[in-house]
């Protein structure tokens, strides 16, 4: 397991223009990623190290307030609310967190007086995610021939922004795996790991990757359940898990993408080679069913979404 790599595609190329031959090439790399891996480690240079601090310190302040604090991340939409498992997981996500008022309405529930570190680093961070998120997007889209429908997909998105923590275990021996292995019901998933590894990323030959980042502006993105839809199967959903070292505690920082309306397989994308494999897609209603069928789950079920769309 630790020869395995994931492929490193770099974003911050000057040259990396629509057209230039260098943003050919990084849209070949990444579909070769997100087909073979279904995930790869991108690298990013507009996080700053200092901004990098500042998220994951005030993301500690976030996870020492108290439970009944903590409880009030409620969201009527599914899987956005705070959710702890067996007190070794928890997890808390903002809605819109590209926008001022989303962060706002976060960070005003969980401190009334306000603190702007937290609610500042948070907003820029998302900002970035999407930034990048929207940037590999287009490239894929073009890459299959599809640009014509980047923008009408960008209006249809929705973001959320997942703080988690994995909690330091005494009197254990080892690594636990702390989150089973699974794939996201996302479109995608960037995510900022703390300087604490645990994520792990199976390979179709059903080895385990170790997300090691080689910097701290690496982000790990990895295709959701949705974008396999989208593709026709042409791009595979990141299978992963998170496996920790009990004696640290572990903080991770993740944009989940949503579309808001039906998904369709692109025309194009449907031929004799590759005949169509999923009716559309109303992605918030399968998030509501999948959400039904997880309460009162110990662990993470794996539903898969072809049972739910396939043709």
């Amino acid at each position: 397991m630790g020869s395995l790599t994931l492929p490193t595609i770099y974003f911050s190329k000057e040259d990396l223009k629509p057209g230039t031959q260098a943003w050919v090439s990084t849209c070949k790399q990444v579909c070769h990623a997100l087909e073979e891996y279904g995930s790869f480690v991108a690298e990013f240079n507009k996080v700053s190290q200092d901004l990098r601090d500042t998220i994951f310190t005030t993301s500690e302040e976030l996870f020492d307030l108290p439970l009944e604090v903590k409880k009030l991340n409620i969201s009527d939409k599914p899987l956005r609310s705070y959710h702890c498992t067996k007190i070794i997981h928890e997890s808390m996500c903002i809605e819109n967190p590209d926008t001022i008022q989303g962060i706002q309405n976060f960070t005003n529930l969980m401190w009334p007086n306000g603190f702007d570190a937290f609610s500042e680093s948070a907003h820029k961070m998302a900002q970035i995610m999407r930034e990048l998120d929207r940037l590999v997007t287009k490239m894929v889209f073009e890459h299959y021939g599809v640009g014509k429908l980047y923008e009408s997909h960008t209006e249809t998105m929705e973001y959320s922004l997942k703080f988690s923590k994995y909690k330091e275990f005494e009197h254990i021996d080892g690594n636990i795996v702390s989150l089973p292995g699974h794939t996201d019901h996302t479109f995608s998933t960037l995510l900022l790991q703390s300087n604490v590894n645990g994520l792990e990323i199976q390979t179709k030959d059903g080895d385990w990757i170790v997300f090691d980042p080689p910097s701290h502006s690496s982000f790990i993105y990895n295709a959701g359940d949705a974008f396999m839809v989208w593709s026709n199967d042409r791009i595979r959903p990141c299978f992963h898990r998170v496996k920790i070292d009990g004696s640290k505690t572990r903080y991770s920082i993740a944009l989940f993408t949503y579309n808001k309306g039906v998904i369709h397989t692109p025309d194009e994308l449907v031929d004799d080679k590759h005949p169509l494999l999923y009716n559309p897609l109303d992605h918030l209603e399968y998030l509501r069913l999948l959400q039904w069928k997880l309460r009162g789950a110990a662990q993470k079920m794996y539903y898969p979404i072809k049972d739910h769309c396939g043709v």
